[in-house]
């Protein structure tokens, strides 16, 4: 009996300190094509009095986009846009077709969306006219003018101000409605 704990404890006790505290380092930022999202996202933040925190853009490692099967084996369904991933580091990874061929105001809405996830931990709501709706608001379906989106997306920032969105998952997806593309 003695053998086989002094056995375990072997085992259990390999390793040098430096080798137990080493983890595997983060990968270097890589916003790629939506470094000016980002960049945007933090500066209406400010102007509407959101400080979005330093450690937060930090742990923020990669915008990337991914094709539909990559979405699928993360869980997702094809009407996936945008997917915001919660781990040792956040990414965000918007579906290749969709980063392609949608207007501008739509894809900074859904990479606005999926940072509201990944740099302020705000969750889905059930305002179907918000930023943070888990489905397309109706409104992107009808318009293509600017302000109707910016003004989606201050009216989020002044939400968060009042608390209106906490963090409750960790993997944050927007998806279309009935798999219809506006």
């Amino acid at each position: 009996m003695k053998k086989l704990i002094l056995i375990i404890f072997v085992l259990i006790g390999c390793g040098t300190e430096e080798e137990k505290n080493q983890q595997p380092e983060l990968p270097q930022k890589n916003y790629g094509k939506y470094e000016m999202f980002v960049d945007n996202f933090i500066a209406i933040a400010e102007q509407e009095g959101v400080v979005v925190g330093k450690q937060q853009i930090d742990n923020l490692r990669l915008i990337d986009t991914a094709d539909q099967e990559q979405i699928l084996n993360l869980g997702f369904n094809k009407y996936t846009l945008g997917v915001c991933l919660i781990q040792r580091y956040n990414s965000i990874h918007i579906e290749k077709r969709f980063s392609e061929t949608a207007k501008a105001t739509l894809l900074k809405f859904v990479i606005f969306h999926e940072l509201g996830h990944c740099l302020l931990n705000a969750e889905h709501t059930h305002d179907k006219s918000s930023l943070m709706a888990e489905q397309l608001p109706d409104f992107v379906y009808f318009t293509n003018d600017e302000k109707v989106f910016d003004n989606a997306i201050r009216k989020f920032f002044q939400n968060y101000l009042q608390g209106k969105f906490t963090k409750n998952e960790d993997i944050f997806p927007i998806v279309i409605n009935n798999g219809t593309l506006p």
